[in-house]
Parts: C-alpha cells; structure tokens; sequence
C-alpha cells in the first residue's frame, strides 16, 4: 500500500484534535511522515514562563510527550492509540525563546511499545538553538482501553 505524506499529516492532525491538553498549552501540528512529526508552540501565555523569561520545564515536557506520541501515532492504525510510558528530559540550555520548534523520530517502534527522541529547538528572532532533548516511551494501546 502506499501512503502519501499527506496521509502522515491528516493522521497527525487528528490526534491534536483529541488532545485537549496540548491545544491549552497552545502546541499545533506540523510537518509528519512515517515515524516522525514536528510542532510548533508559539510562548505567549504568562503561564509558559518560570520567572521572568524562562520557559517552564513543563511546557517542555509537555510539547516533548505530545510530538513523541504524535510521531508514534503516525504509526499505528485507527484503532490504537500511544499512551506515556516514560519520559526523561534533558535540558541542554536555558529555555528562552519566542517560540518553541519540536522534532520527534521514533527509533524503535513495535507493536506494543515505541522508543521515540525528541528535540526541542528555541527560535528566538533569527536564530534557532536546541534547548532540550527527550527520550521517551510509549505503549501503543487500543484507544478504549484503560489502564
């Protein structure tokens, strides 16, 4: 069967419009392919900031977990969906930014569980600057099931 990259980026942009917690935190979909996606959260909320102009390791986090899933979703057929497994976070600069740009590649998938990276870029006028890097794990559960 062959899947356009189009396919990747409507598969994507359906599991955004599930994901009540990364439209609050503002993050929208990108660019997809097999095994891949990039987002985008622009800072603007005084709840993105720890201090005075440092972005929060939360939104981090959260803009880490999200693209990871999102990528593993790309995927996964219809009828399952990636859940958190774990998450390690490491930041590699002082998170100051405009905006955010993250990457995610899956490295291992399967059918169970997928081993995914993340990386964080700051874009701050011109420039842009990785600030972060995620390793995380998913399980790729069917979407009623509970844990």
């Amino acid at each position: 069967m062959d899947t356009k990259p189009l396919d990747f980026v409507s598969k994507t942009n359906a599991f955004h419009a599930d994901d009540a917690y990364a439209q609050q935190l503002g993050i929208t979909s990108g660019s997809a392919g097999p095994g891949w996606c990039e987002t985008r959260l622009d800072v603007v909320s005084e709840s993105h900031f720890r201090g005075s102009d440092r972005i929060s390791g939360g939104v981090l986090a959260g803009i880490s977990e999200y693209t990871a899933a999102a990528a593993a979703a790309t995927l996964t057929d219809g009828s399952k969906a990636p859940r958190l497994v774990e998450l390690k976070l490491s930041l590699l600069r002082t998170p100051v930014a405009d905006s955010l740009r993250c990457r995610a590649k899956v490295l291992t998938p399967g059918t169970d569980l997928m081993f995914v990276e993340a990386e964080v870029y700051a874009l701050k006028q011109t420039q842009e600057v990785m600030i972060a890097k995620a390793s995380v794990t998913v399980a790729v559960r069917e979407n009623d099931a509970t844990w």
